[in-house]
């Protein structure tokens, strides 16, 4: 697809055909809408990248660059909306967990870019969303916890929780330097050991992003 092409089956697909929908949701007038979809006027890369930022779309996506297929599930939400994408991993706090393709997109959570940046701060595109799972960070995050992480943090930034990587699996752990340079893997829940890491084996742990918050969902 091209540009045209992606535009049109946006208009059409997100937006039931509707071009003033759609401009309204760019922040464009209907009449420049009408003009790229008819033909009469080109949309630039100016106009590509502000469709991008308003419909929080991956830079490039209208051009369909690697990484950015075009996929009708795809969401597109009206400006001072994100959609952050909910990860099949699994974040297991307890010894881990395997998945088959934890970088896999498995729908998307949308919430006020307002209300992210006043919760999370700083760059909202790499907020990715991934569930707790087991009891050894209670009461901090508790099992089926929605959790928010920065996947942009990829190595240790002092103490805090973060989502790890290791050879048992995807793990949600408090991480603490030691002064020798190690880190002690830290459960909330005071049942669970600590484990300490020395220096020499820390190229067994890929640090894959800081949580930054998570959701409890009760049900009656």
């Amino acid at each position: 697809m091209n540009r045209l092409e992606r535009v049109k089956t946006l208009i059409e697909e997100n937006y039931n055909g509707n071009q003033t929908e759609f401009a309204r949701a760019i922040g464009k007038a209907a009449a420049q809408v009408n003009q790229w979809v008819n033909g009469y006027r080109n949309i630039g890369d100016g106009a590509a990248a502000n469709i991008e930022t308003a419909l929080d779309l991956p830079r490039g996506w209208l051009d369909g660059e690697a990484g950015h297929a075009y996929r009708s599930d795809t969401p597109v939400v009206r400006a001072g909306w994100l959609s952050v994408p909910r990860l099949a991993a699994t974040g297991e706090m307890g010894a881990g967990i395997e998945a088959d393709d934890p970088d896999a997109v498995i729908d998307f959570v949308v919430v006020a870019r307002a209300w992210a940046k006043q919760q999370f701060g700083g760059s909202l595109d790499s907020l990715r969303v991934i569930n707790a799972k087991g009891d050894s960070m209670e009461d901090t995050i508790s099992d089926g916890d929605i959790v928010f992480a920065d996947s942009s943090v990829c190595c240790y930034e002092g103490d805090g929780i973060y989502v790890i990587a290791t050879a048992s699996g995807l793990r949600i752990k408090r991480l603490q330097a030691l002064i020798g340079g190690g880190l002690n893997i830290i459960s909330d829940n005071k049942a669970y050991p600590v484990e300490t890491i020395p220096p020499e084996s820390l190229e067994h742990i890929r640090i894959c992003g800081r949580v930054k918050g998570r959701w409890t969902l009760g049900t009656f």
